[in-house]
């Protein structure tokens, strides 16, 4: 899914997964440092884009040199920075940015959780748990600033979900849809405007549920969706068909 090694030789495929984590750590830098829209309006002398973004020069290029070699940005000999078309989904303002996906996945709380796989696998605990002491749900609901980008990335994620269910599975002799887990609430807004007779239930816990009114008022279905808080590991409303 992740990984597309065809033609190459075993050796160095494994070799290149050892340091995939070098490329993933490089594009959340990016776009915490909005490298991407800094040069949205185009390309910059290396010095002007630290400056505005507040990196080192020096560190900077590394930076950028190792993301060009996964075709994500260009600098050229005279140090002039540009974007390149993979840079492009880096942009925030791009209809198809991935840029909170980055943000989630790519570093922070997500990242660091990954650190404890081994007692993952050792013990059949989660390495979230091991490394904060508390489950990811709980630690969210203490942390506002983490809590928002975890819904970001997955409200980003979650638009072409939307789409693509909606395209994908027929729901013309469904009357209710319940989405458990819901969050903002994207996926179920973008069935119940693709299919204008479906009722729908967002269900997930309170603090997730934050911007999942303001969601369906954007798509123009908040009367026919209801909000219900709730604990998808404890129990499941019915309801739904």
């Amino acid at each position: 899914m992740y990984f597309d090694f065809r033609d190459k030789p075993d050796r160095l495929c494994v070799k290149e997964m050892v340091h995939g984590y070098n490329i993933s750590s490089c594009l959340f830098v990016a776009v915490e440092l909005e490298l991407a829209d800094l040069l949205a309006a185009g390309p910059l002398a290396l010095v002007d884009l630290a400056r505005r973004s507040g990196a080192d020069p020096d560190a900077l290029k590394r930076i950028l040199r190792l993301l060009m070699s996964a075709g994500v940005f260009s600098v050229d000999e005279q140090d002039t920075c540009a974007l390149t078309p993979r840079a492009e989904f880096l942009r925030r303002d791009h209809p198809d940015s991935i840029a909170s996906e980055v943000e989630l996945f790519a570093g922070a709380e997500t990242y660091l959780a990954w650190s404890g796989l081994l007692h993952c696998a050792r013990t059949g605990q989660t390495g979230f748990g091991q490394y904060y002491g508390k489950s990811l749900f709980e630690y969210l609901a203490e942390h506002p600033d983490s809590a928002q980008r975890f819904h970001l990335g997955w409200h980003e994620i979650s638009i072409r979900a939307g789409l693509e269910t909606a395209e994908a599975v027929d729901f013309t002799d469904n009357r209710h849809v319940v989405d458990v887990g819901g969050g903002y609430g994207i996926v179920t807004a973008q069935l119940l405007r693709t299919y204008d007779h479906l009722r729908g239930m967002i269900y997930d816990l309170e603090f997730s549920l934050a911007r999942a009114g303001h969601t369906l008022r954007e798509y123009g279905v908040d009367e026919r969706c209801g909000i219900v808080p709730g604990d998808g590991f404890t129990e499941v409303p019915g309801g739904g068909d």
